[in-house]
């Protein structure tokens, strides 16, 4: 990476912050409406903004599938709760919510700590 980089690499990485807060304003709402598949779809798209902004950040990429690890664990709690055809168990929910927030909250982090 030369310094004329810089810059360019700055910007995406405010943009994949941005990203990252967006997806997880998605997940809280999707967590609410489950199982809502418009939300669903935004939950998806917004994973999928992260991983194009993660890519051109390749320092970050523990962190990237760190989130993205959790993201599967979270959404697979919730369709083998809708599996089990029994409501959605916010107890049973908690530890891979938790870990989906600590892995966000890492990724924002080591963004936002990379070199400048």
């Amino acid at each position: 990476m030369s310094a004329h980089d810089q810059p360019q690499l700055d910007a995406i990485a405010f943009q994949l912050v941005a990203a990252v807060e967006s997806y997880e304003q998605e997940v809280d709402l999707l967590l609410a409406a489950w199982p809502d598949m418009e939300q669903y779809r935004a939950v998806s798209e917004g994973i999928e903004a992260v991983r194009r902004y993660a890519a051109a950040l390749p320092t970050l990429s523990v962190q990237f599938v760190a989130l993205l690890i959790a993201h599967t664990e979270l959404v697979h709690a919730l369709w083998q709760q809708t599996n089990d055809r029994r409501a959605v168990d916010r107890h049973e929910l908690q530890p891979a919510c938790e870990q989906h927030r600590r892995c966000a909250a890492a990724l924002r982090l080591k963004c936002k700590s990379l070199p400048r």
